[in-house]
């Protein structure tokens, strides 16, 4: 109802029913949804509904629509929480953008860019970011293009106190001479003592990042197409984060002929006993890089520190509480694409190898398991990354045996699975 001149408490203002602020304080809790239909009750409720519905948190900003985010921002409520940037060289407050960062930059949380020009110095860039973003929690970096100084550290007043999540992409095209390099992330890193979250991609590690990766919680490394840039540091990151890691992803992980995962050393990685450790996830690629044969598997091969001769994995040693695994399809291409049954195929001889192999033991914390579906195929073909299995006594890139897609859940030796 409206309340109004002639509302009989009106004279007993502790006993009248004072709808604006009591409606205030519930549409606070609502989802949009229920918002919107709040609009259709009275005026009270409509004007109060309309004022979270208004409210922008989130700003992309372009040299197109720059003005038009700076005229919303004066609108109640709204604040630039979270803001994508992309074709602006400048970011700071003498900048193209400097009335809206001088505004909205202290209360700006999570930062996604996509501007770093040729010329780019780091030293210049993280002082900026953490002097136009003081309170920044969350930075995303697409880098297009840039050929930086890659020995040129960010100097001491770039301090990025309160940043937990780091994320860094780069083109899977780039020269060599072109990609960043791993010491402007450990540079970045050197100063955010409080990272819990990492995510690189394409970013060619030559050893692993000791700059504040051991109080991380979530891990996420991945490369397209060179399939030999991604184990090497991961076994020496994953043992520095050993103790905290809650969440782990391998992405983009290529594909490539058993043989060259069975011979080339590059490709193994060890698992540390991982104690915290709830979700793992796999991603990988559906297309291949073929040296004549027609099968092939994930370009990792997974060993672990408490597995022997006699049992691959012991899940309860290994990873006590793990909660969630995935194998999952990611980037998708038209270069030499799998069909969906040599995906399936391909995941297979992967889990079969690390995860599902015969000698594990069960895992009762496990109750989240996501494989690839073979689509109703009667038969798949099984091949062993590590060894024979058509019984011809020796090992060569078509050994395989024909087998029930049924067989694969039938490995899989987790009780408390809900499926």
């Amino acid at each position: 109802m409206d309340l109004d001149s002639s509302h009989p408490n009106k004279e007993n203002p502790h006993q009248a029913v004072i709808l604006p602020q009591i409606v205030a304080n519930i549409v606070t809790f609502l989802p949009k949804s229920d918002l919107i239909s709040c609009t259709l009750i009275n005026s009270t409720w409509e004007d109060e509904a309309r004022l979270p519905l208004l409210f922008l948190s989130q700003f992309i900003l372009d040299a197109q629509n720059i003005a038009h985010h700076e005229e919303i921002s004066t609108v109640r409520g709204n604040s630039a929480r979270n803001i994508v940037v992309s074709e602006f060289p400048n970011l700071s407050r003498e900048g193209p953008c400097g009335n809206f960062f001088s505004t909205h930059g202290h209360k700006v949380k999570r930062l996604e860019t996509r501007l770093l020009q040729p010329d780019v110095k780091w030293s210049q860039f993280f002082e900026i970011l953490s002097n136009t973003f003081p309170n920044l929690t969350a930075v995303t970096l697409f880098i297009d293009h840039t050929t930086p100084n890659y020995t040129e550290f960010p100097p001491k007043i770039a301090v990025f106190s309160k940043v937990k999540q780091l994320a860094i992409y780069m083109p899977s095209n780039f020269m060599d001479e072109d990609r960043i390099r791993q010491s402007v992330v450990e540079s970045f890193l050197n100063f955010a003592p409080t990272l819990t979250s990492l995510t690189l991609i394409n970013i060619p590690l030559v050893g692993p990042i000791r700059e504040n990766t051991v109080k991380l919680t979530r891990l996420e490394i991945g490369h397209d197409f060179i399939y030999n840039l991604l184990p090497p540091s991961i076994t020496a990151m994953l043992k520095m984060s050993s103790a905290t890691l809650v969440n782990l992803r391998f992405s983009r992980v290529s594909n490539i002929e058993p043989s060259v995962v069975r011979n080339y050393e590059q490709l193994l990685i060890l698992f540390p006993i991982l104690p915290k450790l709830r979700v793992f996830e796999l991603v990988h690629n559906d297309f291949s890089t073929r040296l004549g044969g027609t099968m092939v598997t994930r370009a990792i091969n997974l060993t672990f520190e408490n597995g022997s001769a006699v049992t691959k994995l012991p899940y309860a040693e290994q990873f006590p509480v793990l909660e969630t695994l995935r194998v999952l399809k990611g980037v998708s291409s038209q270069n030499d694409k799998l069909t969906e049954q040599q995906f399936f195929e391909a995941s297979v001889s992967f889990l079969y190898n690390s995860f599902l192999h015969p000698s594990n033991t069960p895992c009762l914390s496990l109750r989240d398991l996501a494989i690839p579906d073979p689509e109703g195929e009667e038969i798949f073909k099984f091949f062993n990354v590590l060894e024979c299995v058509c019984e011809k006594g020796f090992y060569h890139g078509e050994c395989f045996v024909l087998k029930d897609p049924s067989e694969v859940l039938e490995r899989a030796v987790f009780p408390n699975w809900t499926h």
